[in-house]
């Protein structure tokens, strides 16, 4: 089943992308190893590249604002939603308004 995330690139503006599973979200993430970074306050996580810092990817400001993370965010990110089970499902309107307003920009 797929799910609707919302890819954040280094350069360009946010877009929804469809994902299935985690080969979906390594191939909009550009990696092959990733990784979860939970937002504090609102139920949603960003998958990353876990060897970005490693191999030099370049920083990702809106992922690291977005997020609230506290660490350096590097590479494209995929902001996803989960449902109890930790099954994906699509990015709900909170998530949506919280990156469109962060970003100032509409997801396309």
């Amino acid at each position: 089943m797929s799910s609707i995330a919302i890819l954040i690139p280094t350069e360009g503006d946010p877009s929804y992308v469809s994902i299935t599973d985690y080969k979906d979200l390594n191939k909009h993430a550009g990696c092959s190893c990733g990784t979860t970074v939970s937002h504090p306050s609102v139920e949603c996580y960003a998958w990353v590249d876990d060897e970005g810092l490693l191999v030099n990817k370049v920083w990702n400001p809106s992922l690291s604002g977005i997020m609230e993370c506290s660490s350096t965010l590097v590479g494209n990110g995929i902001i996803c939603c989960s449902d109890a089970s930790g099954d994906n499902v699509d990015v709900n309107k909170e998530t949506v308004d919280m990156v469109e307003k962060f970003t100032g920009k509409q997801i396309v």
